[in-house]
Parts: structure tokens; C-alpha cells; sequence
């Protein structure tokens, strides 16, 4: 069903000339805060939220399947030291 919804508010990928393109589309193209001295990075709350919850949906589907990549990429992360979600 998540593909399904992916690939229909997706469309025809060519029309993102880059990754960049499609992660502004989506929503998950990071947002830098800077001030001063300090610069720091936020989601944008921008883009298609349907395509952005279907993403996350997607990621945390397979972080919780012990025979894919999202699941060693985020041991992985756990081993070095990053803190678990919730």
C-alpha cells in the first residue's frame, strides 16, 4: 500500500532533475538555522506531507525488518553511540 501511495504522488521521476529536487518535494531536504556563530539544521515543513509520511512509513518498516539494509544501517548507528528512536 506505501508503494502504491509513493509511486502515485511521485509521478515520473525524471521530472526531479536531482535528489535534491525530490527531497525539497517531499519535504525531507534539511533547513539550516544559522545565527551568528552557530549553525544548525531542521526538517522542512514544506513539500508534500502525504509523500513525507509514506517515506517515513517506509523507513521505519524496514529499520524493523532484521534482513534488510534500514536494519544494519541503524544498528550500525547504534553502535556508534546514536541514541534509539522511540
Amino acid at each position: 500500500m506505501t508503494a502504491a501511495r509513493l509511486l502515485g504522488w511521485t509521478g515520473d521521476l525524471p521530472r526531479f532533475s536531482t535528489a535534491s529536487a525530490f527531497a525539497r518535494c517531499s519535504g525531507t531536504a534539511p533547513i539550516e538555522l544559522a545565527s551568528w556563530d552557530r549553525a544548525r539544521h531542521r526538517l522542512s515543513r514544506r513539500g508534500d506531507r502525504q509523500l513525507n509520511t509514506a517515506l517515513h512509513t517506509a523507513a521505519i518498516t524496514q529499520m524493523r525488518m532484521p534482513n534488510s539494509r534500514g536494519y544494519a544501517y541503524h544498528r550500525a548507528k547504534l553502535a556508534e553511540g546514536k541514541t534509539p528512536t522511540r
